[in-house]
């Protein structure tokens, strides 16, 4: 690193083994931050290094056509935040504690921008395939699977690990307004972005919407819908069967 960019190197976040969802999600991390561009060069160097690898990239595009339309249709958006809320436990202080402070250039790597760091890099694979389900014309899932995202930051922020939630449970409101702004955009604020904001009353915890109140954050009126929400009591099974429902 240079003298002229003084900054201590970016934490990266340790997870306990190497399993093919472990390598997933860390490939779903990596290649969520590169551009279109940047991708095309990797891959055009790649096949011009090893020439078997164009088939493989074209095997590859079916085989991602066919878990998208195929296997990933049904979204639960009860299990999608419960995963969140494990991926989101797993972080760890201690790399936070390991890559803040003052760097030999005199940079220095505060500790709310590393956790902030760290928190995004654990979400970016999920926003990502949120994106790809909405581009393959999945909206059912999408809708689901942005759901799940908010629940699942949600219930990081009211009911995780102590040790994590303390250090990086902030984040979770950030993220979840990033979520929802993408979402607005991908929806153009029509029908898929209500279906959501309508069930956000009856699945995320009050203690969360407190301090993160959806119309209020896109600068919109709360739906009829949602208003009618806000004063009922649903069970837990009543809230497990309404955010797989699908719209009228």
């Amino acid at each position: 690193m240079s003298e002229s960019q003084p900054r201590t190197r970016r934490p990266q976040v340790r997870r306990a083994g190497d399993s093919r969802e472990d390598i997933l999600r860390s490939s779903h991390r990596l290649f969520g931050r590169l551009g279109d561009e940047e991708m095309r060069y990797i891959l055009v160097h790649l096949t011009e290094e090893q020439p078997g690898i164009r088939k493989r990239v074209k095997h590859l595009q079916q085989e991602f056509a066919e878990v998208l339309r195929g296997r990933m249709k049904g979204v639960d958006a009860q299990e999608v935040a419960s995963d969140v809320l494990s991926d989101l436990n797993a972080l760890e202080p201690e790399t936070l504690w390991d890559s803040t402070g003052s760097d030999r250039h005199g940079g220095y790597y505060a500790e709310d921008e590393a956790s902030w760091d760290m928190f995004s890099d654990e979400m970016d694979g999920s926003v990502t395939y949120l994106e790809d389900l909405w581009k393959e014309g999945l909206r059912q899932d999408a809708a689901a699977y942005c759901l799940g995202l908010l629940w699942g930051l949600a219930r990081f922020k009211v009911e995780g690990k102590k040790e994590p939630r303390e250090w990086f449970g902030e984040n979770a409101y950030s993220c979840a307004r990033d979520v929802l702004e993408k979402w607005n955009k991908m929806t153009r604020g029509g029908r898929w972005l209500h279906w959501v904001l309508d069930r956000i009353p009856q699945t995320l915890p009050p203690e969360f919407l407190q301090y993160f109140r959806p119309e209020k954050e896109l600068g919109i009126a709360a739906t009829a819908a949602e208003a009618s929400d806000l004063v009922k009591t649903p069970s837990p099974v009543e809230r497990a069967r309404e955010v797989s429902r699908n719209p009228e």
